[in-house]
């Protein structure tokens, strides 16, 4: 694209949202910069992926995560001149909030591809990220904590930095394995709100009794009374040897399915949905752990669906690609994600694994059996539970 009508287009955008703020009604104001935020990100994305030196293709590599960090600094930039452009028809306050939110936007989306790259990356370049790349990501804030607590993006943001410490110096993907260093690393309030979000945020990926040994340790020392009852709340319902949601659900037949008729046996369940690619890869492993208990009537294996429509769920079952014919097959009824038992777990993504013992509390979220090593835990976990 011609960098003159490209810095044309941005020069007009910038000048049309300053003067937009001038002129607009205080009442209105606020709502109408969440607004023009929005539309000043997706317009300059749609002009910058014309730029040669933000585009990216779909590969992971550290050139399009390099272009996708500059890409974020320049819609930053210009989205910090949009704030300040409000200034006297927002209070300062809220102004602040906004700049926080814009922040965390752009940092977390920076360090999220720098994650994804790691994920990939040749372990012996990790010290040339560190001392040449990683200094290129930082930025200086002068928030007052009170503030950054309040931003969810800006917290995803400092997790995902977490995350990429973590594999950097430690090796570890893990996103809880970032745990420690943000107890031992951040102050209170910051330090609760941070804890709070990492436990909530990936329980369904966790190691269950590490999760709930981190969480039982976080209600020892968190000082906001609101980060700390999520947390014990979630301990007390989904911790290791809590109560298992007591569900009761439809099967291919329309016969109603109890966790109580299978008290007495080691429950496997997988949480799928039509159309789900990963859910598809765990069922074929899935298979691979049911023949190993084929001939065991003490394990069970339930694969419930979350699909809308009933007739695109059997469909589904039948074509035995989420699923097998060793598997107990149910339904969340045409509630999808809003069943009370997705509810209960809090699942916001899929597929999703749990282990229940015989005594129908939970055992585990065990890992995706799609490994060698993984399938061997998998498998000696159920063992351990007969």
């Amino acid at each position: 694209m011609n960098f003159c009508k490209f810095y044309i287009l941005l020069l007009f955008l910038i000048i049309y949202n300053e003067a937009s703020a001038q002129r607009m009604p205080v009442v209105n104001a606020e709502r109408q910069l969440n607004e023009r935020l929005d539309s000043l990100r997706n317009t300059m994305l749609s002009i910058l992926k014309n730029d040669d030196r933000y585009q990216v293709s779909i590969k992971h590599d550290l050139s399009n995560t390099m272009k996708i960090a500059a890409r974020e600094d320049t819609i930053l930039a210009e989205s910090m001149k949009l704030i300040r452009a409000y200034k006297g028809k927002i209070a300062d306050t809220l102004l602040q909030r906004h700049e926080v939110r814009s922040v965390g936007l752009c940092q977390k989306i920076k360090y999220r591809n720098l994650r994804i790259y790691l994920g990939g990356a040749d372990t012996a370049a990790y010290a040339d990220i560190k001392n040449a790349i990683l200094p290129s990501f930082e930025k200086q804030f002068l928030y007052d904590d009170t503030v950054l607590i309040k931003s969810a993006g800006f917290l995803d943001f400092l997790l995902e930095k977490e995350r990429v410490f973590s594999i950097l110096n430690d090796g570890n993907v893990d996103p809880l394995h970032s745990y420690v260093h943000i107890r031992e690393t951040y102050k209170e309030p910051l330090r609760s709100a941070l804890v709070s979000k990492l436990l909530l945020s990936f329980y369904a990926k966790a190691d269950l009794k590490e999760w709930t040994s981190l969480a039982k340790d976080a209600l020892t020392y968190m000082e906001s009374s609101n980060d700390r009852s999520a947390v014990e709340a979630k301990l007390n319902q989904n911790g290791l040897g809590k109560p298992a949601f007591g569900f009761i659900l439809p099967d291919t037949n329309g016969n109603a399915v109890k966790l109580s008729d299978l008290k007495g046996k080691v429950v496997v369940i997988d949480f799928w949905f039509t159309g789900c690619s990963a859910c598809k890869i765990l069922a074929k492993s899935l298979k691979l752990v049911a023949a190993t208990y084929s001939d065991n009537p003490n394990v069970v294996f339930v694969s419930i669906s979350v699909d809308s429509n009933r007739e695109k769920w059997i469909q589904s079952v039948r074509s035995g690609v989420y699923t097998g014919n060793e598997t107990i097959n149910l339904y969340t009824e045409g509630k999808g994600s809003k069943h009370p038992i997705i509810d209960f777990y809090g699942f916001r993504g899929y597929p999703n694994l749990l282990v229940i013992d015989k005594q129908s509390k939970l055992a585990a979220i065990p890992p995706r059996p799609e490994a060698p090593e993984s399938f061997r835990t998998f498998v000696a976990l159920i063992d351990e539970l007969l």
